[in-house]
């Protein structure tokens, strides 16, 4: 159970642990809430100072929650996504989004357009210089991802991100009938230009990957190896900045489970490093 969190953008071990578990529950949640929406509001909630404010939902399904923080010295919400769930109510919807993830199309998505308008009338009815902190796991950390990098390119806000395992999609290691079939059926779009990479530069979110996560450790390739770049591929998921919290531990939900992050640090091996304008 999780007591009395204050959040902070502080980065003492303490802090950051705090920040950390919080977030990977309040994504759990979300996960939890397609089987009952009353998992989002847990008895643990009021004691971190939060509160559910709205639940994001498509064609019926939860797929995303936000929250108010009521103290002071932290964001003003809190937006949650959750990744695949392999449900007979999900799996169509999730699969979808996951193909529009390795496509680079994740914005065309409905569960983008949706959240992306919530946050946009969050800041316009909010106090000046709200600031709202976005977190998700797998399929629900690249939507958060997409949906800051946005925000930052459009230049309509730098929202803090904190991100899961995201996944990296591989393109150009995939088989060629592969490559063939995705386009052929939906087509695909080219990773960010340079103006876009330099626009998005102050951005600066914190991934968290398992070195292990087949998934997601591309990132760790590509920031600590960037000689191997070509080793990545050609993804919107490319980020010019980052906080790179590695986790090199044995861990019982798998490399790509989102358990890990609630875990004190004590039970972790993590490194932290910053990359980009992460650094400064």
């Amino acid at each position: 159970m999780l007591i009395s969190i204050k959040f902070s953008t502080s980065y003492r071990h303490n802090e950051e642990e705090r920040r950390r578990t919080c977030l990977a529950r309040l994504v759990n949640n979300v996960y939890l809430a397609v089987e009952d929406v009353r998992a989002l509001e847990p008895e643990w909630l009021k004691s971190c100072g939060l509160s559910l404010e709205e639940v994001l939902k498509d064609k019926g399904i939860v797929y995303a929650a936000t929250y108010k923080y009521i103290r002071e010295g932290g964001p003003e919400y809190i937006v949650a996504f959750r990744g695949t769930t392999l449900r007979r109510s999900t799996i169509m919807g999730d699969m979808r989004l996951n193909l529009r993830i390795v496509r680079n199309t994740v914005t065309d998505s409905t569960r983008f357009q949706l959240a992306y308008e919530k946050v946009k009338n969050l800041m316009f009815n909010s106090k000046s210089n709200c600031v709202i902190w976005l977190a998700g796991h797998s399929q629900g950390a690249a939507l958060a991802l997409s949906l800051g990098q946005d925000m930052m390119a459009k230049e309509e806000g730098n929202l803090p991100a904190f991100l899961f395992n995201p996944p990296l999609p591989i393109i150009h290691m995939f088989p060629k009938w592969a490559k063939k079939t995705l386009h052929w059926f939906h087509g695909t779009r080219p990773a960010p230009s340079p103006q876009r990479m330099q626009a998005l530069s102050s951005w600066v979110p914190e991934v968290y990957v398992h070195e292990k996560d087949f998934i997601s450790k591309s990132f760790i390739t590509y920031f600590e190896h960037p000689e191997q770049l070509d080793k990545v591929g050609n993804s919107a998921m490319l980020l010019p900045s980052a906080k790179l919290w590695k986790n090199a531990g044995k861990v019982d939900g798998g490399a790509h489970g989102l358990e890990q992050w609630w875990k004190r640090n004590k039970e972790l091996t993590l490194i932290y490093k910053p990359y980009g304008s992460g650094e400064s």
